[in-house]
């Protein structure tokens, strides 16, 4: 009876450790898209702005965008950010 009792007991402290390393991932998650969400805001980004795009507009990559036509970058009215085939203007 003690062996059934201390099993149960065990059972039931590592279904409160997973219940809380569940939680902990989940709250993560909420933390990292409220904080893409912000930083989205704060560069203006639209919502479909990849990754790479945003990271650009944040400053968090060097300034000049890899292009694949001739023309210089100044020639250009819009600014062009260029990450993985994914081409966003701004």
């Amino acid at each position: 009876m003690l062996l059934v009792a201390s099993l149960a007991l065990l059972l039931l402290l590592l279904s409160g450790l997973l219940l809380l390393v569940s939680l902990a991932l989940l709250l993560g998650r909420l933390l990292l898209l409220l904080l893409s969400g912000l930083l989205r805001l704060l560069t203006g980004a639209s919502p479909n702005c990849s990754v790479g795009a945003l990271a650009n507009a944040a400053g968090m990559v060097p300034s000049e965008p890899a292009t694949t036509d001739s023309a210089p970058a100044e020639a250009k009215s819009l600014r062009e950010v260029t990450f993985l085939d994914e081409e966003v203007i701004f």
